[in-house]
C-alpha cells in the first residue's frame, strides 16, 4: 500500500501540472498497465479520472472560497 500511497502523494504535489499516467505510475514503482488495474481496484476511478475530480474539487473550493470572502466584504 505505501507504493500507492506514493502515487496519491505525486498528485497532489502536481496537481496544477501537466502530468501522466506513466509519471504517477512511475513515482510508485509500478508499470503503467499494472498501476492503472490497482488504482482502479482501490479507487473506484481510473487514475485520470481523480486527477480530474481532484482538479474540480480544489476549483470548486477556491471559488466557494472567493465567493464567501465577497459576499462578506459587501455586508
Amino acid at each position: 500500500m505505501q507504493r500507492f500511497f506514493r502515487s496519491i502523494d505525486f498528485v497532489e504535489q502536481h496537481l496544477y501540472d501537466k502530468i501522466t499516467v506513466h509519471q504517477i505510475a512511475a513515482a510508485s514503482y509500478y508499470s503503467t498497465y499494472h498501476f492503472s488495474r490497482i488504482f482502479k481496484a482501490l479507487v473506484g476511478d481510473t487514475p485520470k479520472e481523480y486527477l480530474r475530480k481532484r482538479r474540480l474539487t480544489v476549483a470548486a473550493k477556491t471559488v466557494s472560497y472567493t465567493h464567501l470572502r465577497a459576499h462578506e466584504t459587501r455586508g
